[in-house]
């Protein structure tokens, strides 16, 4: 069908998943990542669609250099500033941005 990339939401999915997927697909961690869990997953997925904390930039990059990686991510933004959900508020996105860059 054409398919070369797949998200995933949890770690604990990509790992069980990952023998039966990794000669197929690309695989990106699309839900909202804790810092302990980027050591099982930093190696084995093409991106990070969730990125939305300094701690957690801190650690991606850390462990990507560990394994010799740069890794792509994508920013999650919470742009209603509604605090029950994940991302950066849009007031803080640009200092945000140019902080992981840096990184």
């Amino acid at each position: 069908m054409g398919l070369t990339a797949i998200g995933e939401n949890r770690v604990q999915e990509i790992r069980e998943k990952l023998p039966v997927l990794k000669d197929f697909f690309q695989i990106h961690l699309i839900g909202q990542l804790q810092s302990n869990k980027v050591k099982y997953i930093i190696d084995k997925v093409a991106m990070i669609q969730s990125l939305d904390r300094e701690p957690l930039a801190q650690e991606i990059d850390r462990r990507a250099q560990q394994h010799g990686l740069r890794m792509p991510v994508l920013i999650q933004v919470n742009i209603g500033n509604e605090p029950q959900k994940g991302g950066v508020a849009v007031e803080d996105l640009l200092s945000f941005t140019q902080y992981a860059a840096k990184l």
